[in-house]
């Protein structure tokens, strides 16, 4: 990929500017919530199922319906970041999470509290697709790399410390709340999200990421709705504001007074825009959406619904779900004939969306997802290899968790005491990942594969060997080394994935990447769950884990080597 002299002027100004780290801070406290939201139920679905009167089937509800709604309202909801600007929507969609957070905690029923978990993942869908784009436009190519080594060190942490704290809560019993202490924890953090997200209101420097909205010829904050109420124009999205904007690659306006408007819907001229931020450079039109889509209201509120593409949106909802759905709660079922239905109804519907989305590219019209980003090899390869990846990831979190509580009689404490040297690990390894891709390239997610490969199969063997005597101290080091392969490949492979796709495009892919991440989960866990299950029924769980591990080592072999496709360095 070919660096400009503008993006070296912006890279040696991007460090130092606060708004970057504001918004890094913000989407970090984002994915925490939302990783931890997805796992830390399952240990107070006891207590919970007890005080609320749960049944099975509605415990089973009460765990999957935020995960359902979360997967499926990911391409809709980075399609609305983009119309609306990512400024708007992320610090919206983070109060609802808190707002709906508190809804949980305070339910009275089994059945609300479903309903409230759906609105949860709603709302967590909606702040998740926004999370790749601000960063991306936050941070120069060169300072990605640590910011998604961050992203992805914590949201590694939040998975696998979800059942640990959910457990801790439920113990510990804060202010008598007993289970709803799980839910309740998330409303200060959302919160605390919200008021820095709310501090870049105000205009920002180069690099910041948030986009023109608010932002008049003076560079004075307007507030949004008389912005679109003045001017007629949607808030540029968080994407479309970036450091700078050499004169080749602009998208300048006249009429701007003095000069030519440089990007769109930032409300600066060329001359203001340098004026007003102390560059020597415009605006990078490659992170601004064309008018036609973003800065304009013609047409009224109607209009921006058309845009949204409503029938893509029902078919991309209505696709995941029949997918989703019986991937579930299939294995908890029995697998009866009913529930391949939705399973089989899944790929016409699918296949119905993509053909949609091609028509309506073809016509000119804004897709809600833009299918030609899989043409980008590094992309495509990368959305591959996080979907493999993700299921087999979920699958050890969840087959290691039944195996040890289940087979072993291990207390959740004691397993959760196996799994920290790998969340320490995958720290340790999404942190010191920049620096393996300055070395190394796109060849740092075939090492961490590969260690990741080793450290299941060490750990297998170890489990073999030592049957129902397991010592947990003979695990560390293979769980440990696991983990920091796991934080080698899985922090540096979003920004690798989209080093190569236009700025433009940053915000579908934001919506494409998390999609991928859950669909792979559910495909994962229902595959190597029935494996699992096969062997528990016809030897034992040691047997059944040491089996699926070893499945889950061969399969992340495979995937060290497919990480040979990606392009060799994407920096």
């Amino acid at each position: 990929m070919t660096v400009r002299e503008s993006d070296r002027t912006g890279d040696a100004g991007a460090t130092k500017s606060p708004g970057a780290w504001i918004a890094l801070s913000a989407c970090l406290i984002a994915v925490f919530m939302q990783m931890l939201d997805l796992t830390i139920v399952h240990t107070a679905m006891p207590a919970l199922a007890r005080d609320l009167g749960a049944s099975s089937a509605a415990e089973l509800l009460i765990v999957s319906a935020y995960g359902l709604a979360f997967a499926c309202t990911l391409p809709t909801a980075a399609r609305i970041g983009d119309l609306l600007g990512r400024r708007l929507v992320f610090p919206a969609a983070l109060a609802a999470f808190g707002a709906a957070s508190l809804w949980c905690g305070i339910v009275s029923g089994a059945g609300e509290l479903v309903v409230a978990r759906g609105v949860a993942g709603i709302a967590a869908a909606m702040a998740s697709a926004q999370t790749i784009a601000i960063i991306t436009a936050a941070f120069p190519e060169r300072a990605r790399a640590t910011a998604f080594g961050l992203y992805g060190a914590v949201a590694g942490l939040a998975g696998m410390a979800g059942p640990m704290l959910g457990g801790a809560l439920v113990d510990a019993d804060p202010l008598g709340l007993g289970w709803r202490a799980v839910f309740l924890i998330n409303v200060p953090l959302a919160g605390v999200a919200v008021a820095l997200a709310n501090r870049l209101r105000s205009p920002v420097p180069q690099h910041a990421g948030w986009s023109g909205l608010g932002t008049e010829g003076g560079g004075a904050a307007m507030d949004p709705g008389r912005r679109v109420r003045e001017t007629g124009r949607i808030p540029t999205p968080l994407a479309a504001q970036s450091g700078d904007c050499p004169d080749s690659a602009v998208n300048f306006r006249p009429g701007a007074g003095d000069g030519e408007e440089c990007g769109v819907g930032t409300g600066l001229s060329r001359a203001s825009y340098i004026a007003h931020t102390g560059s020597g450079s415009a605006p990078n039109s490659d992170l601004v959406v064309p008018e036609a889509e973003s800065a304009s209201l013609e047409g009224g509120w109607g209009g921006l619904v058309r845009r949204l593409d409503i029938k893509g949106a029902v078919l991309s909802a209505s696709g995941l779900g029949l997918l989703v759905y019986p991937l579930t709660y299939g294995r908890e079922m029995g697998w009866p004939p009913a529930i391949l239905v939705p399973l089989a109804l899944s790929v016409p519907v699918l296949v119905v969306f993509v053909i949609e989305q091609r028509r309506r590219a073809a016509r000119g019209a804004e897709p809600l997802v833009r299918l030609e980003l899989f043409a980008d090899r590094g992309f495509g390869v990368g959305a591959v290899l996080m979907a493999v990846f993700y299921g087999v990831f979920t699958a050890m979190l969840f087959t290691v968790s039944v195996a040890a509580q289940s087979g072993l009689g291990w207390s959740a404490s004691r397993t959760g005491l196996v799994m920290l040297p790998f969340a320490v690990g995958a720290v340790a390894g999404a942190l010191s990942s920049p620096v393996l891709v300055s070395l190394c390239g796109t060849r740092a997610l075939t090492a961490g594969m590969t260690v990741f490969a080793v450290g299941l199969g060490a750990t297998a063997h170890t489990v073999h060997a030592d049957g129902a005597g397991l010592d947990i101290r003979e695990l560390v080091w293979p769980v440990f080394a696991a983990g920091a392969g796991m934080g080698w490949f899985a922090a540096p492979l979003p920004p690798l994935m989209i080093a190569g796709v236009a700025d433009r495009a940053a915000g579908s892919a934001s919506g494409i990447v998390p999609t991928v991440q859950q669909v792979g989960s559910s495909v994962g866990v229902a595959v190597l769950g029935m494996v699992f299950f096969a062997r528990v029924a016809a030897q034992s769980y040691l047997a059944a884990l040491t089996t699926v591990l070893w499945i889950m080592a061969g399969v992340s072999a495979l995937l060290a080597v497919l990480t040979l496709a990606l392009p060799g360095r994407r920096t």
